[in-house]
C-alpha cells in the first residue's frame, strides 16, 4: 500500500479521536467551572468578604441558573426527537405542538 494512504488514514484517525475526546471532556470542564464558582463563593464567605445572607442568596441564584440550564437542555433534547417524529409523519403537527407543550409544562411548570 502506498505511503500516502497511511498518512491520510493517520490524519483522519487523529481528527476522529480528537473530536471524540473533546466532546467527552467539554461537559466535565463546564461542570468544573460551576464547582469552582461555588468553591470561590464559599471561600469569600469564609474569610468574611460575603455575609451569610449574601452567600446564601448568591448560591441559590447560581444553583437555580444551573437547574434552569439543565432543564432547557432536556427540553431541547426531547424537542429534537419530537421534531424528527413530526418530520417522519409519525405524529401530526397538532400532536407535536401538544407534546411540546406537555414537555415544557413538565420541566418549566406553567
Amino acid at each position: 500500500m502506498p505511503t500516502g494512504f497511511f498518512l491520510i488514514f493517520g490524519v483522519v484517525l487523529f481528527f476522529i479521536i480528537f473530536a471524540a475526546v473533546r466532546l467527552a471532556v467539554e461537559p466535565l470542564i463546564q461542570n468544573n467551572q460551576i464547582t469552582s464558582l461555588k468553591s470561590d463563593l464559599s471561600f469569600l464567605n469564609d474569610i468574611g468578604v460575603l455575609e451569610n445572607k449574601e452567600y446564601k442568596s448568591i448560591k441559590r441564584t447560581v444553583e437555580k441558573k444551573q437547574e434552569n440550564e439543565n432543564k432547557q437542555k432536556q427540553i431541547d433534547k426531547y424537542s429534537v426527537i419530537l421534531e424528527e417524529l413530526k418530520e417522519e409523519g409519525i405524529i401530526s403537527e397538532e400532536a407535536y405542538e401538544d407534546k411540546i407543550n406537555k414537555l415544557e409544562t413538565y420541566y418549566l411548570g406553567d
